[in-house]
């Protein structure tokens, strides 16, 4: 492997960088959960349970949680724009907790989570489509 050499256009002596001192090196931080989208886990048209599907990735997502018991997350569910709008808007809300009571079983503790729903006003795929069928999961402060 070669060595790797400064860019010629610096000027004679300068290095690319410039290591921190020891006295003033900075904790590394820990990087924010980022959003977290669950198209697969719920299919099924007007059902708020989860399919063994979307598991994994719930699983994968309880784990990072227990990892960091310091972030507080925000649980959105949303729906299609088949049916009506006042049962849509119980089903997000059913979707939200179903995850939230998934999670909870899963060891994180409820107080950390936090649930909303919003029915089918939020689309992100011209409607009907179900892939507006999801829950998605954000940090909150």
């Amino acid at each position: 492997m070669r060595p790797q050499h400064p860019p010629r256009h610096l000027p004679r002596g300068q290095i690319p960088y410039a290591p921190i001192p020891r006295g003033r090196r900075r904790r590394p931080r820990l990087s924010r959960l980022r959003p977290w989208c669950c198209p697969r886990c719920f299919s099924r048209w007007a059902r708020p349970s989860l399919l063994p599907e979307g598991r994994p990735a719930l699983d994968q997502l309880a784990a990072e949680l227990k990892a960091r018991p310091g972030v507080r997350i925000r649980v959105s569910g949303y729906t299609d724009r088949v049916g009506e709008h006042d049962k849509n808007q119980v089903l997000s809300e059913q979707r939200a907790t179903a995850v939230k009571d998934y999670l909870v079983k899963a060891g994180v503790e409820a107080d950390r989570i936090s649930t909303i729903g919003y029915g089918d006003s939020r689309p992100l795929f011209t409607s009907p489509n179900a892939r507006n069928r999801r829950v998605e999961v954000e940090e909150v402060k």
